[in-house]
Order: C-alpha cells, then structure tokens, then sequence
C-alpha cells in the first residue's frame, strides 16, 4: 500500500517546473549549504536561507558577505531571502509571525546545517543540533505545506563495514565516531517523521568533499586536507629546527634537507589493501544533488560519491611531488609489527587519528540510485589527479589554509586581485 502524501508526484512536478513556492535551505553559511544556495539560485527557484548571528554578523550579513566572496555574480536578490532562525530553539527561534507565513510559503526544506564534530566529547553537541534540531524542524515541517524534505546526511552512517553500502536505511550500531551515528539517527528520523506527515523525501549521502574543481576553492580544510596541512606544517617546523640548532629534534628522528629545497620525512603512512578514500569536488556534488532535488518525484536515498575510490599510495606521491617530500611511504599495518612506529610517526598519528578510517576506508559507495534516476543526465566525477590536487593545493596556501578567507568583492585569495571567474561542494 503506498503512503498517503500531501501532494501528488504531478502536482509536484508541474509546480518545480514554474519555479512557484519556496525552499527553505539550512546551513547556508556552511560549505555544501552555501553552494547548494547559489545552485538554487541560478536555477530560478526561490530561496528562504535560515542562519544565525555568528562573529558579531546576523544572518543576512553572514550571507550576503559568503555569497559576495564566492563570487556568486549576478543572482537575481529578489529571489532569495534570509531569516534568523535556530535549529537549538523551540519553533526554530523564529519570530511568531515569520514562523506562520514560511510554514505557508515553503513547499520543500533542504536540510544542510549539521554539527560535524567527531570526538566523543562533543556527543551531546552534535546530537543537540543532528538529531533534536533536525527534529524541531521536521515539526516545522509537518505543521505547514511543506510536501518535500531534502536531507544532507552522509555515507559513514554505514558505521564500520566492509565492501558496497546499500543505499536504504540499514539497523547499524557500530561507529567510527559520534558523527556518523548521529547522522544513522536522523536518517531515521526524517524517514519515520515524514512518512507519518505525508512528506516525501530525498536522503543524500555525500562521501568527501574537497574543493572545486576548476579553481581549488573551498572553505573547509579537513578530511582530505588536514593529514596534508599536518605534514606540511610539520615539515615548516623541523626545517626551522634544522637551521636553528646543530643537535636538533629533526635530526634526531631523521629529517634532513635535501638538495634543491627538497626535505627528507622518513614517514611511514599506513594504509590496507584493500583501502582507498572516497571523494568528490564540489562543483560535482552541487550539480548530483540539485539534479535530484529538481527531478526525483518520489523521493529516495542516494549515495553522492565517486565512482571509483582513491588509492592513498597516489595522493601521497601528489604530495610528495608538490610539497617536495622526500622518505614518505605507504605501508600496511603488520609493517610496524616488526618494526614499531618512530617518534615522527607517532607524532602524525597523533593528529590525524579522527581521519585515519577515512583515509583507507574498505568500503564502498555505489550511486545506483542516483543513475536510475537520472539516466543520461547523470554527471561525470573529475578525476583527482595530479593538476586537481595542484589547484586545490595552490587556493589552500594562498589562504593559509583558511586563516585567510572571506575577502571583499573583487579581493582574491591572499590579498591579491580575484581573477576567478564566479564558478561555484557536500
């Protein structure tokens, strides 16, 4: 028996199709929420983004600023509208009356705003926001006209397995980290929830997401970037070691430079056979996901994720290429068995660990879902290779991995005159 939704399919299509009702987008401030904000746009479809104040901004100065640096061009600002609003608040801290006329405005919520913390310590933090906030709005939800809810979730509510994933909500109890099991609740919780309103909705599960891939640009820099960041911010720390002082801590552990600029980092990565890292630009993620959001009728879940994964053995020699690294390998575990990890590599062990079981993951992400469902429209993933990772590479020092980011109009990255071309994860 199939459910009983609000809206019919047709109804549904006809109404996409004239671009009428509103889209209520969380977490546009954030990495994926932002670019999904400038694809709806650009699109034609009318956009209601609900943020906070944050760093002494509200909400609409947030926006307006992120929008501004990703040079976002010409979006028509009548189409879109930005509202104070809080996933941790009763009836989403919005003012009474901007509460009753959005439920009357918005037809579909895209749901990306999500706490992504992943030690244990954070647990009560990250479930405040992906499971009771994610809740609160699901309220919001069922009290109005919404008849579609788009859900950013992930492909680690998998939690720890081997081989393909399904793309269908499986029961899981083992994790790698809070994150993924919060997010493996409020996948159930969007099911259960919508399917008692009569709401269809889409699931997405997106692997790792890295920048664009025609410009490098992004706005976080963990996951694929922080082990990078972290051997390249060492290896900056022991040459300065080096030519501070003859009996170093480098040499100790066996550092030295090189001729040609180049260092030696006798470092051992570990990795499997059968591991690999998953992960997508942002400029393909954008394009998968608004492509379902603009043409699934039924709703599902669906795995966004490269076809083929990547060997850590290649991004490694990527590195080592670009950074000038010399004396690091991948190894498998039972290497240390017989000879135990060094100093150094204990050291990067260390502050890479929340990382490590992404980094050579034995699992499998299949996008069947997403191919039955778009056919021949269903987008090419860019290889990651050595000129993706060199422009992804080359944005990340221009801003120093972050700490210099959000410049006005027409100030690129590092101070310099913006040359990009307004190109714009999730």
């Amino acid at each position: 028996m199939s459910p009983a939704y609000r809206t019919p399919s047709e109804a549904i299509r006809r109404r996409r199709a004239a671009r009428s009702g509103a889209i209520l987008l969380t977490g546009a401030t954030g990495f994926l929420g932002s670019h999904l904000a400038i694809g709806l746009l650009r699109r034609g479809f009318r956009v209601i983004m609900m943020g906070r104040t944050a760093r002494g901004m509200n909400a609409g100065q947030r926006v307006e600023r992120l929008l501004d640096w990703l040079d976002a061009g010409a979006l028509d600002k009548s189409r879109y509208t930005v509202v104070a609003g809080d996933l941790d608040r009763t009836g989403l801290g919005l003012d009474p009356r901007v509460h009753r006329r959005l439920q009357r405005e918005v037809v579909e919520i895209v749901h990306c705003a999500a706490a992504t913390n992943f030690g244990e310590r954070y647990r009560d933090q990250v479930e405040a926001v992906n499971v009771e906030g994610l809740n609160r709005l699901l309220d919001f939800a069922a009290g109005g006209h919404c008849d579609f809810f788009h859900h950013m979730s992930t492909a680690y509510v998998a939690g720890i397995e081997r081989g393909p994933c399904v793309e269908a909500i499986q029961a899981q109890n083992r994790f790698h980290n809070v994150y993924e099991s919060s997010k493996h609740q409020g996948e159930r919780l969007v099911e259960d929830r919508c399917a008692d309103a009569g709401i269809r909705c889409n699931i997405f599960r997106p692997t790792i997401v890295y920048g664009d891939s025609r410009t490098g640009v992004t706005l976080r820099f963990n996951a694929l970037y922080y082990p990078i960041k972290t051997a390249v911010l060492m290896k900056e720390l022991f040459v300065k070691d080096l030519e501070g002082s003859r009996n170093t801590r480098a040499k100790q552990m066996g550092i030295e430079p090189l001729r040609g600029g180049l260092l030696r980092l006798p470092l051992r990565v570990e990795t499997s056979a059968d591991g690999e890292i998953n992960i997508i630009p942002v400029d393909f993620f954008t394009r998968f996901t608004l492509d379902l959001v603009e043409r699934v009728l039924e709703g599902g879940i669906f795995h966004v994720a490269a076809p083929k994964g990547q060997k850590i053995e290649a991004i490694v020699d990527h590195a080592k290429r670009y950074f000038g690294f010399r004396g690091v390998r991948c190894v498998t575990s039972d290497t240390f068995e017989h000879s135990p990890k060094s100093a150094l590599e204990r050291l990067f062990d260390k502050a890479i660990g929340m990382y490590k079981p992404y980094m050579s993951d034995p699992r499998r992400f299949p996008c069947q879902n997403g191919r039955r469902a778009l056919g021949r429209r269903f987008p090419p993933c860019p290889d990651f290779d050595y000129g993706m990772f060199r422009r992804c590479m080359d944005f990340a020092l221009a801003v120093q991995w972050g700490k210099n980011m959000l410049q006005p109009r027409g100030v690129g990255p590092g101070g310099s005159r913006s040359t990009r071309d307004g190109t714009a994860p999730a």
